[in-house]
């Protein structure tokens, strides 16, 4: 009995220490990516599909969201260590006090826009009234719906808003259970893609024209400054490649999105691409938190100092001339 006690306690022992080393092998490689559905994301697609942060010693695994608010909150929650999504969701996260950083952009755009059914009668702005319209909150497309329903004089009572994740948004449409939608690329492609000549697309045209962000919690940069380092230098080498590779980037992006190669082609240029933190981003944020507070988005803030947030250390030493804020 004596021995088999012993051979017992030894076995656990040993099970106990395999684990322990396992566990410390997964979680020193386990850097989750949170990936939005958008052409936004095209240098972190590339930077995943090319191997560069694999080149800079990261191993990152990279979990796809229909929508870049999805993804913050994987990140807010601990499940993903960064995510990439434009600036509206990253403001009412901090106005309603998450402790997060924006360490830089990927790049700006100009890719919100809204897609109604001609046969429920949208054809210009003011059509919109009376009808089944869907949006995500939290999400830059939503900003962008309430920018261009006030600038055409068209109250939110004037229509019905529902509330949609993307995917949905897009089913709905086609059964005709809505009639349009504000949204993103390539969530407008697809289902113009169905619907075709019975589409109509309203344009941002100069109303909104946003950042795309990296964001991370404050303690996993705090407590990990080399792979944010790496992280970003990946990110770095894709926007290079880029500008050198463009023909081969889109297919890239096209194929990863299930996108049609001259259609994403198209779409490109209302993207520019570029690892920066600027005044640019500062200015936008200020105004959409302006706009959460006043419109009681967010009804009690908590932190208004967004400039708190924005963290330039390791961009700068990634790239000092990327940092002008």
């Amino acid at each position: 009995m004596k021995f088999s006690y012993l051979a017992i306690s030894l076995l656990v022992l040993f099970s106990l220490l395999l684990s322990g080393c396992t566990t410390d092998k997964n979680s020193n490689k386990d850097f989750v990516y949170g990936e939005p559905t958008t052409i936004a994301a095209a240098p972190l697609i590339i930077a995943g599909e090319k191997g560069f942060w694999q080149d800079e010693g990261l191993n990152v695994r990279t979990e796809r969201f229909s929508a870049g608010r999805l993804a913050l909150d994987a990140t807010i929650s601990g499940n993903a260590q960064a995510n990439s999504v434009s600036e509206t969701g990253p403001v009412l996260a901090i106005l309603n006090g998450q402790e997060i950083f924006v360490v830089a952009t990927a790049g700006q755009h100009k890719e919100t826009k809204f897609i109604g059914r001609k046969d429920k009668g949208i054809f210009v702005p003011q059509d919109l009234k009376g009808k089944k319209i869907a949006t995500l909150p939290g999400t830059n497309s939503d900003y962008f719906m309430y920018v261009f329903l006030e600038t055409n004089g068209i109250s939110t009572n004037d229509l019905t808003i529902l509330q949609m994740q993307p995917p949905e948004m897009i089913n709905a449409l086609i059964k005709g259970d809505i009639d349009g939608f504000f949204a993103w690329e390539p969530h407008i492609y697809y289902a113009q893609q169905t619907l075709k000549g019975n589409s109509t697309i309203f344009e941002a045209d100069g109303l909104y024209s946003g950042y795309h962000t990296v964001i991370m919690r404050q303690d996993f940069v705090q407590d990990n400054p080399e792979k944010v380092e790496k992280f970003l230098r990946g990110i770095l080498k894709a926007e290079k490649f880029i500008e050198k590779n463009r023909e081969e980037s889109i297919r890239i992006v096209a194929n990863h999105l299930g996108m049609k190669e001259a259609d994403a082609n198209k779409l490109f240029g209302e993207y520019t691409f570029s690892l920066k933190l600027d005044k640019g981003l500062f200015e936008v944020m200020n105004k959409e938190a302006k706009w959460a507070i006043d419109g009681k988005v967010v009804v009690s803030p908590k932190n208004q100092d967004l400039h708190n947030y924005i963290f330039t250390d390791i961009l700068k030493k990634v790239d000092s001339n990327s940092v002008s804020i």
